[in-house]
């Protein structure tokens, strides 16, 4: 991901590489000038010097202005980059894949490790700059006194040395806590979505606490410690380095050269200057780590390769259908770790214009296979085909035009949308919202709705309405009823139902209302992933009690 981005601005990185390197030239050129005036500094100069030290200075700033610029701009089009593929990996990826993943590695990903990459990208310019300013001054000194810097590199290779052991062990503690970190946004996930039961639940609230979302706290906590004491105990230790070194650097001048006063001042100077830089270098080498271990963390999720979104005459291919068969469907689900749930293989046939009920108990394989059908869940077997033409293993967006959607555990946007991404006209809306008996509660207002703060029953009325509002031609409505007090469940089957069908609408429905089996065109029975029974609607009313 980026390398292609890098290898794209391969020529403004380079420019920018040769500002640094002229900038870190400039550097030594204003040293070198400066170290000439002291030297000189007896004669009657009487400050000619001046102008030409300020042009300098001048140009200094420039060069520092413009590859600065340069790198931020860089860096910040790759944070952007970076968000931005892997938003479109989460949306390319398949839904199960998603579940697969979880949304606690998923937010880790989306939250701390963006944030550590935009720290290291934030720091990269500074960090190259300092780097070859530090590099340049090195080849200075050396150059004015090979024995001396012998000493000087020597004793900041060891120190460095060590310095980069102590790092090494506090990114291997901040990779721990990283780790540790994604567990915790599964508890924090918990926390929120089990809110009602932990109200309830009192030795569940106690256990889930203590056991579990406090010692992950906890656990944070000592791992947190351990690898910030890492990172303060090498800053500290490079900041005596530094002293450590100049006084050997020093000391090594003092014994091989003639002119001592003249050339231990000039060490003093360069290496009082340098060491900012080498300080920032050695500190910026934990930022740039933890970095690279949230880069790892971005690649280790996987998500999808991109697609191109299909055009909207490819949304119509198959619109004008009038039967989907399934033959001998299957699915797979579950982690390779973890014991699969099987479901089918499965045969039926939708037909358009019916009202067909999916139905079973708990764990039966209805919702599942309900996933299958709209192409949410990819089949492991079998053949989808409508009118005869087979659909493609992945389905495509074309297949899954088709349907609208509410999950048992749906979400409900504020946005309302037709089926081709418009906003309604809020008077069609309210109409609407006026036939669901909800225009005291909640108004359309420029295409989104007023509140979604409401019960679990009226949120779903809204989210039937926005199905509605859809247009797809084939609804599917899981466990919908369920949330509705006794009069509007009987309105829902006996009238919203009927009037959704005279309109053309393919209607699915998971039910376990079976008083209103009869209403069905066909009601499909599932037990333990399997399609068990079809009954006309005589036979179920025939069958139910």
């Amino acid at each position: 991901m980026l390398k292609a981005l890098f290898y794209e601005k391969r020529w403004i990185l380079l420019l920018c590489g040769f500002l640094c390197a002229l900038t870190a030239l400039t550097n030594l050129t204003l040293l070198d000038f400066l170290n000439g005036q002291v030297a000189k500094f007896n004669s009657k100069t009487n400050g000619t010097w001046l102008p030409s030290y300020l042009l300098g200075v001048g140009a200094l700033f420039f060069a520092k202005m413009l590859a600065s610029a340069l790198l931020v701009n860089i860096s910040t089009n790759a944070l952007a980059f970076i968000r931005t593929e892997l938003l479109k990996g989460v949306l390319a990826t398949h839904y199960p894949a998603l579940e697969s993943a979880g949304k606690g590695a998923l937010l880790g990903v989306l939250t701390d490790d963006i944030d550590n990459l935009a720290n290291g990208l934030s720091d990269a310019p500074q960090f190259l700059m300092n780097s070859i300013t530090t590099i340049a001054c090195f080849g200075y000194l050396a150059w004015l006194s090979p024995f001396a810097f012998l000493w000087f590199f020597g004793t900041v290779i060891v120190g460095g040395g060590l310095t980069m052991i102590i790092l090494n062990r506090g990114n291997s503690q901040y990779a721990h806590y990283r780790k540790l970190k994604d567990e915790y946004y599964v508890h924090m996930h918990a926390l929120f979505d089990g809110a009602k039961e932990l109200a309830t639940n009192m030795p569940r609230r106690h256990h889930f606490t203590n056991h579990e979302l406090f010692p992950s706290v906890n656990a944070l906590k000592r791992s947190q410690i351990v690898w910030d004491m890492y990172w303060h105990l090498g800053q500290a230790w490079t900041s005596v380095l530094l002293f450590l070194a100049l006084g050997v650097a020093i000391a090594a001048v003092q014994s091989s050269a003639d002119n001592v006063v003249g050339l231990a001042v000039t060490y003093f100077v360069v290496i009082t200057f340098v060491a900012g830089s080498i300080d920032f270098v050695m500190n910026s080498v934990s930022t740039m780590a933890k970095a690279v271990i949230s880069a790892r963390a971005v690649s280790r999720i996987n998500l999808g390769n991109h697609k191109t979104p299909e055009s909207t005459e490819d949304h119509n291919n198959y619109q004008n259908w009038d039967e989907i068969r399934f033959d001998s469907v299957t699915y797979t689900s579950g982690k390779p770790s973890e014991q699969p749930f099987e479901l089918g293989p499965i045969s039926l046939s939708l037909r358009r214009g019916e009202v067909l009920f999916l139905v079973g108990g708990n764990g039966s394989g209805k919702s599942t296979y309900a996933k299958v059908m709209n192409g949410l869940y990819q089949r492991t077997g079998g053949a989808i085909s409508i009118d005869g033409v087979e659909v493609p293993i992945d389905t495509p967006t074309a297949y899954r035009a088709l349907f609208s959607t509410i999950y048992s555990d749906y979400f409900l946007f504020s946005s309302v949308l037709d089926r081709n991404g418009n906003t309604v006209p809020d008077s069609l809306t309210n109409q609407k919202l006026a036939q669901l008996g909800m225009a005291e509660k909640v108004r359309s207002e420029r295409g989104r709705w007023s509140t979604i703060s409401l019960s679990q029953g009226q949120r779903k009325r809204l989210a039937l309405l926005q199905c509605w509002l859809d247009d797809s031609a084939i609804c599917v409505l899981d466990e919908w009823a369920a949330d509705q007090d006794p009069g509007y469940r009987a309105h829902f089957y006996e009238t919203l139902l009927p009037e959704m069908q005279a309109k053309g609408k393919t209607l699915v429905v998971i039910s376990h209302d079976d008083r209103y089996f009869h209403l069905a065109d066909r009601v499909c029975k599932f037990d333990s992933g399997k399609l068990v029974e079809q009954v006309a609607p005589q036979s179920a009313v025939a069958t139910r009690g």
